[in-house]
């Protein structure tokens, strides 16, 4: 994937997340000052956090240029994704699970982003389409393959995963970039439920296997 394709993906999604999580706060808000309630001040003053976090990763993309390698942004990605969750409960008042079983930090910086921006995507369609009131995020290890899954509550999916849009097709292009694959099928009960496999490289899986017989 090119240079260029990927930042303007990442902006997308970035810019995308930000202002949909920003629009449905600001209805929640309306209604609360309808009813005179001060739980309005303080949802405002939540949203300008997220404004404001939401313009500083954009301006962190667009220092980005086509010269070096592509920076890691993301060294800790447990806690950025546990972070990310946290604000879509906080400002999107959505019930939110984390259960992260699996060595992120031996991760590239490709796979890295991948999983972030691909969560970031989940989250926004699951608001903006489904709406959604309740996301569950898991990665696991299992033979050798890092899996994430996020699900939600939220209206079904249409798409099958063909990226006729422009944020499904940054989410595919990415999974591919690091030869991984992607399912996006009904939830157990209602909703949607993406499902990432990414295959680890050798010397990935030796990391992991040499980590876990040192904590027997």
């Amino acid at each position: 994937m090119g240079e260029r394709r990927r930042l303007a993906y990442d902006i997308h999604d970035t810019v995308g997340y930000t202002l949909t999580t920003a629009l449905v706060q600001v209805e929640g808000i309306r209604r609360l000052l309808e009813r005179g309630d001060d739980e309005g001040i303080r949802k405002l003053e939540a949203l300008g956090n997220l404004l404001r976090i939401g313009l500083g990763e954009l301006r962190q993309l667009l220092r980005q240029t086509e010269d070096g390698p592509e920076p890691d942004d993301l060294p800790d990605l447990e806690e950025s994704l546990r972070g990310l969750m946290e604000t879509t409960r906080d400002a999107a008042g959505a019930e939110t699970s984390v259960v992260i079983d699996a060595p992120l930090r031996r991760l590239s910086v490709a796979q890295k982003k991948m999983i972030y921006y691909t969560v970031l995507e989940g989250l926004t369609n699951g608001l903006r389409h489904g709406e959604s009131t309740r996301f569950e995020l898991s990665l696991t290890v299992r033979e050798s393959v890092l899996v994430m899954e996020l699900a939600n509550n939220g209206k079904p999916m249409a798409c099958t995963g063909s990226g006729s849009g422009v944020g499904l097709s940054g989410m595919l292009a990415r999974i591919a970039s690091v030869g991984g694959s992607l399912e996006i099928k009904p939830g157990a009960e209602k909703g949607v439920r993406l499902r990432v496999r990414i295959p680890m490289a050798d010397e990935q899986r030796d990391a992991i296997a040499a980590s876990q017989e040192g904590e027997v």
